[in-house]
């Protein structure tokens, strides 16, 4: 993602590891690996969002360096497939 004041900064949308081959690292590994990508491709940072109960990304994020920011509000639009977006 692109921030024109900012600069740009890696999203890591979602990460999944298959159940047999959880709790060994594979995932802390996976996001190590982005991470370096993300420097190799310039990014200032790198940023992902899960949800406070989901007590095994945090702990594989935090695992690869991640800390969580200062607090933020999520706000989210959800599309009616017949209508477009609205100020209603």
């Amino acid at each position: 993602m692109t921030h024109p004041d900012k600069g740009t900064e890696m999203m890591l949308y979602e990460l999944g590891v298959q159940e047999e081959y959880r709790r060994r690292g594979f995932g802390r590994a996976l996001v190590l690996a982005v991470g370096r990508l993300a420097q190799e491709r310039g990014c200032y940072g790198m940023w992902t969002a899960t949800e406070p109960d989901n007590a095994a990304a945090i702990a594989t994020y935090r695992a690869a360096g991640a800390a969580p920011p200062d607090p933020t509000v999520t706000l989210a639009w959800t599309f009616d497939a017949d209508e477009g977006p609205s100020a209603d």
